[in-house]
């Protein structure tokens, strides 16, 4: 309620599965907490307040294998590809924003793209965009995006151009043209990091 109040239409939630498509939402606190965004969020719209969610897949911290995203990806949208908390304003599809997606080698988003893109609207997590690897993604939104552009003032223009790379590539097999998704984090200060 205090986010759709202060004018936000919705979260990307952190989320990291176990890697197998049998799993439940017991499973693991990720996926305990999920389910008490999707609850809420279902709560807030039957009272008549817009909010909805995308799903940030964490899959940067350790690279998985390509049966563990395979299941993972699996189980959500098992559980909620069709669920009306995740938003569907720009396509029909729940968007997943893959963490990390950098990390992995093309043949790992080949995989990925062939069994789910026609079900997920796939965004990466690429600090470049490339020709290679854009045909596996339908836009970017990179996590390291949100520099410090005191110590890095050609950071402005460095994320211009990474937006017009991706917003200049080509149309999504749907047809949907590449998005582009600038992180914000309020202020910059890693002093207690």
């Amino acid at each position: 309620r205090q986010a759709a109040a202060a004018g936000l239409a919705g979260f990307a939630v952190n989320w990291s599965g176990t890697g197998n498509s049998a799993q439940t939402i017991t499973d693991s606190v990720y996926s305990r907490r999920l389910k008490a965004m999707v609850d809420a969020v279902h709560k807030v719209n039957s009272e008549g307040i817009p909010f909805t969610l995308w799903l940030s897949y964490k899959a940067s911290a350790k690279t998985l294998s390509t049966a563990a995203i395979l299941g993972d990806l699996g189980f959500f949208l098992a559980k909620y590809g069709k669920d009306s908390a995740f938003d569907r304003t720009m396509t029909s599809k729940p968007t997943v924003i893959w963490q990390g997606s950098r990390k992995y080698p093309v043949s790992v988003l080949a995989a990925v793209n062939e069994k789910y893109r026609s079900a997920l609207r796939l965004i990466g997590d690429e600090k470049t965009w490339s020709t290679g690897r854009a045909p596996y993604l339908d836009g970017d939104a990179y996590y390291w995006s949100s520099q410090n552009p005191w110590a890095n003032p050609q950071s402005f223009g460095q994320l211009a151009t990474l937006a017009r790379a991706v917003r200049a590539s080509g149309p999504n097999p749907d047809g949907s043209a590449k998005i582009w998704v600038a992180s914000a984090a309020p202020g910059f200060d890693t002093q207690l990091a």
